[in-house]
């Protein structure tokens, strides 16, 4: 992950992959990493002559996540030999690939479908001549069809966009401008805060627009929002002037010491996902 500094910690097979600390790198030797180690060393030789900085970093992705997937099914497969206790329901698991294929697709009457497209077919394309076996090429570009409408931004400490990541489970919560969670990544996981009182009948709302306060739309997303704040009138705006800085950004309750929002020092969401162009 891109942090807005050097890492200290190199791959010791010298594949590119950084990491922060010990801890970081076990957890992602764990999660399957010498599964691609060989095919990220290749992929970082590609010149930006050959491939665009997009193609190369969802090249990177799919890599690791099709890696990860191999080394969870292997592990599952293990377990199944000498389980003792009962499969965790649903979303007590750990979220898969095949979660991600669930997820709502591209679609080709959504702006910019066509460019974006053809940046996947050369994306998955990289990945697949770097890893062969290990990344299938439908499957791969069904999952990036995926990532538009199902990522978050990857930030760092000065709000500056970074990359995507996905979270399955998380994207499953449907959209509203006046939600009542907002969330905060925390390395694998998000953090979902209530915003109000939840009641146990009431469906948990997050939103999806990148910035609340200045005419951002669900059209990405190819659905039409008539919420308060879409059909121009003031319902929303307590919930904006309780809970959305000037930036734009929702924030969470401080809760002692969430992250600082970067402009206004209060707890950021940080919800909004980076466009490709971002990665």
């Amino acid at each position: 992950l891109a942090l807005g500094r050097r890492l200290p910690l190199n791959c010791p097979s010298a594949c590119g992959a950084t990491y922060c600390s010990e801890a970081c790198m076990d957890a992602d030797l764990a999660a399957g990493h010498a599964l691609c180690c060989k095919a990220l060393g290749r992929l970082a030789a590609v010149t930006s002559r050959k491939a665009t900085t997009f193609e190369r970093s969802s090249a990177g992705f799919l890599l690791r996540v099709f890696a990860a997937d191999a080394a969870r099914r292997r592990s599952a497969r293990e377990a199944d030999t000498s389980r003792t206790s009962p499969i965790k329901p649903g979303f007590l698991r750990a979220p898969s690939v095949d979660d991600a294929h669930r997820q709502c697709a591209d679609r080709a009457e959504l702006p910019g479908f066509e460019s974006r497209k053809s940046a996947r077919e050369r994306a998955a394309r990289l990945a697949v001549q770097n890893a062969g076996k290990l990344v299938p090429h439908e499957a791969a570009l069904q999952l990036l069809c995926r990532e538009p409408q199902n990522s978050y931004a990857l930030r760092d400490g000065a709000n500056t966009y970074r990359g995507w990541i996905m979270y399955p489970h998380a994207s499953m919560i449907n959209h509203s401008c006046v939600p009542n969670t907002a969330c905060v990544a925390n390395g694998q996981q998000l953090a979902f805060y209530a915003l109000a009182d939840i009641s146990c009948d009431e469906e948990l709302t997050q939103s999806y627009l990148t910035d609340t306060l200045h005419g951002a739309s669900t059209r990405e997303w190819g659905f039409h929002c008539t919420c308060p704040r879409c059909d121009g009138t003031d319902a929303a705006d307590e919930f904006y002037r309780t809970h959305v800085c000037a930036c734009g950004c929702i924030v969470v309750p401080t809760m002692g010491g969430g992250l600082p929002c970067s402009c206004h020092n209060r707890s950021d969401a940080r919800m909004p996902r980076a466009s490709p162009s971002e990665v």
